[in-house]
């Protein structure tokens, strides 16, 4: 598969940024996007509290700058779908400028947080050192490094992103989770609420 390509790991995680509570296959969402970054093309300090949220969001999943590029090709062709005719080659154009000039500022933002990371910036191995049942519905997990070294403090209301590999789908996905315990260098502790998944036979944690 080309590098180019829009792989469903990749799809996945662009889905991770769209809200729970919007329509994610009717394409009403991706329109939305449009229109807002559309209304505010001269005036981007408008969008910063949202940027700042989507930056730090990619940088939980480890987005790199050559996926933007992907990305990019088929935001386009996603926008000439929408305009149809009235998508000319000057439209196609400036909006692919205005694309990059956008993506520019959202990689040298991920740029500085991978920064603040230090040596931590790639996914890590962790094994579960132990759960606890904490009620009906939620459990604990103590997570250890795999490679033993230290974990960086972390301040109240962090999370951690979680990379499974999930056969029934073919990839890799990630979810992020909140962690619930005082700063240890040694492990980490998340606690997850079970949900009920699509199929209820198969309820997924």
């Amino acid at each position: 598969m080309s590098e180019n390509q829009m792989t469903p790991e990749m799809i996945n995680i662009i889905l991770q940024t769209v809200p729970l509570s919007e329509d994610r296959t009717s394409g009403k969402s991706s329109r939305g996007a449009l229109c807002a970054y559309a209304a505010n093309i001269n005036k981007l300090d408008a969008l910063g509290p949202t940027l700042k949220l989507i930056c730090h969001k990619h940088a939980s999943l480890l987005i790199e700058p050559k996926q933007y590029s992907i990305v990019g090709k088929y935001l386009i062709e996603a926008m000439e779908q929408v305009l149809g005719e009235a998508f000319i080659l000057n439209t196609q154009a400036a909006w692919t400028t205005a694309y990059w000039q956008l993506a520019k500022i959202m990689i040298e933002n991920e740029a500085s947080l991978y920064r603040q990371r230090e040596e931590w910036t790639t996914w890590r191995d962790f094994r579960i050192a132990n759960t606890k049942r904490e009620s009906s519905e939620i459990t604990s997990f103590y997570l250890q490094p795999v490679d033993g070294k230290s974990l960086p403090p972390f301040a109240p209301g962090q999370y951690i992103s979680v990379r499974m590999y999930v056969p029934i789908l073919g990839y890799a996905q990630a979810r992020q989770y909140s962690l619930s315990d005082r700063p240890n260098p040694g492990q980490y502790r998340i606690s997850v609420k079970r949900e009920d998944g699509f199929d209820v036979k198969r309820p997924s944690m």
